[in-house]
């Protein structure tokens, strides 16, 4: 996947973990509240946990 995915956090908090694709270093921990907005380039892995359930509305870069 080359392009950026887009994420909203509609509720509670989602802890990211984000590592470089290819060195598989940390590049962040990012913790998501509610009406948070990211932009998770191609360059990178990403994983998110919640300790309880929570709603995060995904949205790929559409290619024109």
């Amino acid at each position: 996947n080359d392009r950026v995915e887009w994420f909203l956090q509609l509720s509670d908090e989602i802890y990211w973990e984000v590592e470089d694709r290819d060195a598989g270093g940390v590049r962040a921990r990012v913790v998501m509240k509610p009406g948070d907005v990211s932009a998770m380039p191609a360059d990178i892995r990403h994983q998110g946990f919640a300790p309880k359930r929570s709603m995060l509305k995904f949205t790929p870069t559409r290619q024109l």
